[in-house]
């Protein structure tokens, strides 16, 4: 039997706050756009002005909202349909295609990076390049593991994920390009990731645990990237392939490709 459960924006921004309170909970750390959203919400709920003083300090600049966070804002507000002001919905245009501009440069870098000129690279001439808009137009920096250190995925190292190890966008050509390919599809590229933090959760907290009270002790010889599949870390093994992960000390994934 099919139940059709009606969209509920209301709900879902109710949702992210008990995950957010459950971060709150644990003594867990937010990534920026994980603690702009939950900034956002907060202000929609109860308006800033009924935020705690320290909360307010860290949300405006001067007097007005961060524009980080009023962008959250504001998207959130389309979203549900609400009315818009024009100045706000002016601003946010503006900040939407800043953001547009942005991710085109990155996007183009790590073109180049393969010895193409990523310049002449249009929608119209590579078939690479429609394929790769067409697989990142929606991804967000996200965050893949709640914890003292949170592991998250940016858009910058998503696109250079699919740029240098997946055969669909691979741009350019090469024996040692060849080897670090995937031999999933393309369009599973997300869901392999979270997969592979999935079965590695305990080992990748264990060592973000450490690099915590590295921090906190200010030890840096206890905060360290985590790496496996690299030097003397062996690599990470699943369904039979082997891979690469490399998550820098401050959680972000910086590099993920089967080894062959």
């Amino acid at each position: 039997m099919k139940v059709n459960i009606p969209y509920d924006p209301h709900g879902i921004e109710n949702l992210l706050l008990l995950r957010y309170g459950r971060i709150i909970e644990e003594g867990y750390s937010f990534s920026e756009h994980d603690f702009d959203l939950f900034c956002a919400i907060l202000i929609r709920k109860h308006g800033i002005e009924n935020l705690s003083p320290d909360l307010r300090e860290r949300i405006l600049n001067g007097d007005k909202i961060k524009t980080s966070v009023q962008f959250q804002i504001t998207a959130l507000a389309i979203e549900q349909g609400e009315e818009v002001q024009d100045e706000e919905l002016e601003s946010h245009t503006k900040e939407r295609i800043c953001k547009a501009i942005e991710r085109k440069k990155i996007v183009k870098k790590e073109i180049a990076r393969t010895g193409v000129n990523a310049q002449k690279v249009t929608l119209s001439n590579s078939k690479y390049y429609r394929t790769l808009l067409n697989l990142i137009k929606d991804f967000v920096d996200i965050t893949l593991i709640d914890w003292l250190v949170p592991i998250t995925l940016t858009f910058g190292r998503f696109v250079h994920i699919y740029v240098k190890h997946v055969e669909e966008t691979k741009f350019g050509e090469g024996q040692f390009k060849r080897r670090s390919f995937f031999d999933y599809k393309h369009d599973e590229l997300y869901s392999l990731i979270k997969k592979i933090l999935s079965q590695e959760e305990n080992s990748i907290k264990d060592h973000f645990l450490e690099v915590s009270v590295g921090l906190a002790l200010n030890k840096p010889e206890m905060v360290k990237d985590y790496r496996r599949g690299i030097g003397k870390h062996p690599p990470i093994n699943m369904n039979g392939d082997q891979f690469k992960l490399t998550i820098d000390k401050t959680g972000k994934i910086m590099s993920f490709h089967q080894i062959k």
